[in-house]
């Protein structure tokens, strides 16, 4: 059962990098039209992503500010607005392109927390760079396994999450509190792509 249906989304936009914060109620996303969410930069405005409403879910098509694609996300209309924290990710990199959330505070403390990571890595310096892309690679090869379910914990549940660090990335899973962290280096790709499965 839906419950209330205003929530709040904090988006970047891929043009000028600024952040916005918008609370939005299910009224305003029309079946027509959709809603559009501009860039609040009044220097920009740029649309930065269009929410479509069906029956029972939404498409959110996104202009993606970290790898310059466009993704497309299809969500149950339960989802949106009765999650506290829900995070869309650029599948390319992992990062966070879209943070919903009925608390305002938990979507800046996440975003915060993600712009201070990358500013952790993203420096001018080739050695930083490479392990960037290291990282993105360790991102991109935990998100294949999971997309095909072949993340599993040992006491048999499958409901993991993935969190990014500025070195590593862990898996917790969400029944047993089981963590195991990759470290963002070539011999954990070797190893990892050569797994059938990845098992806390």
């Amino acid at each position: 059962m839906i419950t209330n249906l205003t929530t709040s989304m904090l988006y970047i936009c891929p043009e000028c990098s600024t952040s916005s914060l918008r609370t939005l109620s299910a009224f305003e996303i029309k079946k027509k039209d959709g809603l559009s969410l501009f860039c609040s930069n009044k220097n920009c405005h740029c649309n930065n992503a269009l929410i479509l409403a069906s029956k029972d879910k939404y498409k959110f098509i996104i202009d993606c500010p970290i790898c310059g694609d466009e993704h497309t996300f299809t969500l149950s209309k339960k989802t949106i607005w009765n999650k506290d924290l829900l995070i869309l990710n650029c599948p390319q990199s992992g990062f966070g392109i879209i943070f919903i959330g009925k608390d305002t505070e938990m979507l800046k403390k996440e975003h915060n927390l993600q712009a201070e990571i990358i500013a952790g890595i993203v420096v001018n310096n080739d050695e930083i760079y490479d392990e960037l892309d290291i990282l993105f690679e360790l991102v991109e090869l935990i998100n294949t396994y999971s997309c095909e379910n072949r993340i599993h914990c040992e006491c048999e549940n499958n409901n993991i999450a993935i969190s990014i660090n500025t070195d590593s990335v862990s898996l917790r899973c969400k029944s047993c509190n089981r963590v195991a962290t990759f470290k963002a280096n070539t011999e954990t790709l070797n190893n990892l792509s050569k797994l059938s499965d990845i098992i806390l």
